[in-house]
């Protein structure tokens, strides 16, 4: 249904996916590094870091206390990351096959999918959000990002409703 091939993943399934992709855009968690084999050029991977939260966790989450006490802060999804996921969009060939991953394939990707997919399709966030979650059955959007994204994009609530 997008105009252009999508493939999400987690971080594991990466080189076992890889194969006849074009782009990638690579999220991780800030200081981690997935490697992205080198059949795509450089030149055609986005990486992106940020933690997968859609608000800053409070500092007795018991996840973050042992993180908190090291002086580590979290590093949330912003304008700057969804503009550059936009970005990565409009550079895309309508002959681009490309594969997206996070860690877990469930969250910053799947938004991350969908937010390139209302880029190339706008006014269509239902159909789009519809075929992330029939290409990615576990999909989860980012809430954070989704909100983000239909701000900088423009699409009046609709990425929103769609996520739903």
């Amino acid at each position: 249904m997008l105009p252009l091939e999508v493939t999400v993943c987690a971080e594991a399934e990466v080189c076992d996916l890889i194969d006849g992709h074009t782009h990638a855009l690579s999220i991780t968690d800030p200081g981690s590094w997935a490697d992205i084999p080198p059949c795509i050029p450089p030149s055609r991977v986005l990486r992106l870091q940020f933690h997968d939260l859609d608000a800053p966790p409070s500092a007795v989450d018991p996840a973050w206390t042992a993180l908190y006490a090291l002086g580590a802060r979290p590093i949330l999804p912003a304008a700057r990351h969804i503009r550059a996921v936009i970005a990565f969009a409009d550079a895309l060939g309508k002959d681009a096959r490309v594969l997206i991953h996070c860690k877990a394939g469930i969250s910053r990707s799947t938004a991350a999918a969908a937010i390139i997919g209302c880029r190339l399709l706008p006014r269509r966030e239902s159909e789009v959000f519809a075929h992330i979650s029939h290409i990615r059955p576990q999909a989860l959007p980012n809430r954070r990002m989704v909100r983000l994204a239909d701000r900088i994009l423009g699409a009046g609530g609709r990425m929103i409703r769609a996520r739903a």
